[in-house]
């Protein structure tokens, strides 16, 4: 349970303004006097309620328009709601910030605050933005806020961008007509720093040597033949030499992979994937693109400090989890894994999808579709099932929130396990060392004296560790997708980054 400051904090503040500060965006807090007095006045009445407790609370009255009792009119429940959701607002606008500050013409147009406001607009109304929240439902107000903000913001974004969205582009052609300098920029932060160099020559090599065999224009090009391939496979195994980082040599199947991945960074560095409602459907009230009908229930008498509410409420949160559990465990193997790595935690494109799981893209989009259908189809039944809910009309896309935050919480759970089973293997000393260099972030020759070994010595250590926890999560990645370890041979970049974080979060318990 939150401090009682913090509860009258969140409920009466509202964000004034942004601060940049390096790389972070800091909001500038106001409070407001006679909120900040009202929530005082209500933790005097209950001290054990939680923010979410409130936040229906405050829904409730603002639905209803009671007064008498609850010492709480409904301008000020409005009020209450609109600072409840500023922190959202907040969320929606890094998120968007940071997933069009790929596009050129989208980090000029737009800041982190435009996002922000456009959020906030919508949350300024709660009772309109909430207008579907249904209470006997186990989702929390503020995630399924976020859900419908963000969907909000992204369609008015494509709206007045609709020339961006509609943009296609073809691998060779579009490699073609790439710049050294967009590439670059393209590859940092998609793939470990020390391969950009590599894939840059490698592209370099490409384009030196592949000839266009067609007049009709650069983005319909066929693909380098056989003895070009051989050829860009020479000049970047002579070349590779140039770099501060040479290598192993490559063969033609690695630079067909490389230069993949560089297709699949320009043209997500180009373009923006608008991948919530049509333009043809209500914004606040859509449902989801996988035909997820929802359910409408009455809402049942709730106060804040009801201990009933709150026991009821954990209960269900219980079911739902066993539930979803149940749904995915009917899902075909080859579903599983298809969820599972979309939402490892790999940040793995569709296009690499495909090239593990040797499919097309739009193949990997349509099983994607389906596996949602599929996982929803037994979702419903066992709610139906177990909580009693008939299923008409209009909850289960308030459950959109939960089921793809259970969805994502399992999926990294699947991935963080496999480098976890390794952990009670390695001695004392070596996660000693780990815990110097991931948590303390110590350089090699601090670790060096302190430990009284040459710094090489170190370095070698943390190689061959690193290398451990890489070639462990590899194999045994590819043994539970029951694919071959080759398979993820185009998405090894991505393995190496995941198993970097994931040693930054885990060393500091390693000790």
């Amino acid at each position: 349970m939150a401090e009682n400051s913090d509860i009258v904090s969140t409920f009466s503040e509202f964000i004034l303004s942004f601060q940049e500060n390096s790389d972070r965006i800091i909001p500038i807090w106001q409070a407001y006097p006679k909120l900040q007095r009202n929530m005082q006045h209500l933790l005097e009445l209950d001290t054990d309620a939680t923010e979410e407790l409130w936040a229906r609370y405050f829904l409730k009255i603002f639905r209803e328009g009671v007064e008498a009792k609850t010492c709480c009119r409904k301008d000020y429940a409005q009020g209450h709601l609109s600072a409840y959701l500023q922190t959202t607002c907040y969320s929606v606008a890094l998120q968007l910030g940071h997933k069009h500050s790929r596009v050129d013409i989208f980090r000029r147009v737009y800041t982190y605050q435009d996002y922000f406001q456009k959020a906030n607009v919508l949350a300024s109304n709660p009772g309109e933005l909430l207008k579907k929240f249904n209470f006997a439902v186990p989702s929390k107000i503020k995630a399924y806020a976020q859900a419908l903000l963000e969907r909000a913001v992204i369609e008015q974004i494509r709206r007045e961008n609709r020339h961006t969205s509609g943009l296609r582009f073809v691998g060779w052609g579009l490699l073609r007509n790439t710049r050294r300098r967009e590439l670059q920029a393209a590859l940092i932060g998609r793939i470990n720093q020390n391969r950009v160099e590599q894939h840059v020559l490698i592209w370099q090599c490409f384009k030196e040597i592949y000839v266009p065999k067609t007049n009709s224009g650069s983005r319909h090009l066929a693909p380098p033949n056989n003895e070009e391939f051989q050829q860009i496979v020479r000049c970047y195994n002579q070349r590779r030499l140039e770099l501060s980082e040479p290598g192993e040599t490559v063969d033609e199947s690695q630079i067909a992979q490389i230069l993949e991945v560089c297709t699949c960074a320009v043209r997500d560095w180009r373009t923006v994937s608008f991948s919530y409602p049509d333009t043809n459907r209500d914004i606040l009230g859509s449902s989801t693109d996988y035909g997820w009908e929802t359910i409408i229930q009455d809402s049942s008498d709730y106060r804040a400090n009801e201990p009933l509410a709150k026991l009821e409420q954990q209960e269900a949160w219980q079911e739902i989890n066993h539930i979803l559990a149940k749904a995915f465990s009917q899902l075909s193997v080859d579903k599983q894994n298809l969820i599972r790595l979309s939402r490892a935690g790999l940040g793995l494109t569709q296009t690499e999808i495909a090239l593990v799981l040797n499919l097309k893209q739009y193949q990997i989009s349509r099983q994607y579709k389906r596996c949602q259908r599929s996982l929803l189809q037994y979702f419903t039944q066992g709610c139906s099932e177990s909580l009693n809910i008939n299923l008409s009309n209009e909850v289960i896309e308030q459950l959109d929130v939960p089921l793809q935050e259970w969805l994502q919480k399992h999926c990294q759970e699947f991935s963080t396990s496999i480098l976890e089973s390794i952990v009670p293997s390695i001695n004392s000393g070596d996660r000693r060392l780990l815990q110097f260099y991931y948590c303390q972030n110590w350089s090699a020759e601090q670790i060096g004296r302190e430990l009284g070994i040459k710094t090489s010595s170190v370095k070698n250590k943390l190689t061959n560790l690193k290398n451990m926890f890489l070639n462990h999560f590899t194999i045994n990645l590819a043994t539970k997708l029951e694919i071959e370890s080759k398979s993820l041979a185009a998405i090894a970049d991505k393995i190496a980054a995941f198993v970097e974080n994931w040693l930054h979060t885990i060393a500091c318990p390693l000790s």
